[in-house]
């Protein structure tokens, strides 16, 4: 492969610190849509005129990436601007990813203890339009907990209104009483598996 001239030197700059600081901005929670974060590979860098590209190179290197760098600094260890490119090129392909820590620290960069906040190694890091997330599979297992034990209480809390209703009445509503009980044993069924569940 022949040597990159000045100009696309220049471009590959840009363009890099471009895809840097857009991903900083989509961990930070910063971007709005997909579209807003495909920008930074829209621009013709290749057809721009050369003082454009060298204030850009300019703008990258007295601003842009002292912004960068201590992003970095502070999030992470040992990540820089290529390898937030890098992770700019993971996240296009699918937009966002899920990744187990281990994994993304050996691809990318180890994630600060301050950062990771007590929170076990075996999370796993989410990064979407909703910013840089840890999931922590005993946290979704004690939702999963909290939503069936509030589904099966409310279902108890509607069978109530049958307790002393004559039979009459309690096979008027049978199919409502059916239901009511299903979704109350389902969700107690739910609620105990997901006590037992290996994370």
């Amino acid at each position: 492969m022949p040597p990159m001239s000045g100009r696309e030197k220049e471009a590959a700059l840009i363009r890099q610190a471009t895809r840097a600081a857009t991903v900083g901005r989509l961990l930070l929670g910063e971007l709005r849509d997909w579209s807003e974060f495909l920008e930074a590979d829209l621009a013709d860098l290749h057809n721009l005129p050369r003082r454009q590209l060298r204030s850009g190179k300019a703008d990258i290197r007295g601003r842009l990436s002292p912004e960068l760098r201590r992003f970095c600094e502070r999030n992470f260890v040992g990540m820089n601007v290529a390898k937030l490119s890098e992770l700019y090129e993971e996240i296009k392909a699918f937009r966002g990813i899920e990744l187990p820590l281990s994994e993304f620290e050996s691809r990318f960069a180890p994630v600060r203890l301050e950062v990771l906040k007590g929170n076990p190694p075996h999370l796993t890091v989410c990064i979407s339009l909703w910013g840089f997330q840890l999931k922590i599979p005993e946290e979704q297992l004690a939702r999963d907990v909290i939503e069936a034990v509030e589904l099966a209480a409310n279902a108890e809390e509607k069978l109530k209104d049958f307790e002393n209703a004559k039979h009459a009445q309690i096979v008027e509503n049978a199919c409502e009483i059916r239901g009511l009980l299903r979704k109350k044993f389902f969700a107690s069924r739910a609620a105990l598996i997901a006590c037992f569940q290996s994370c």
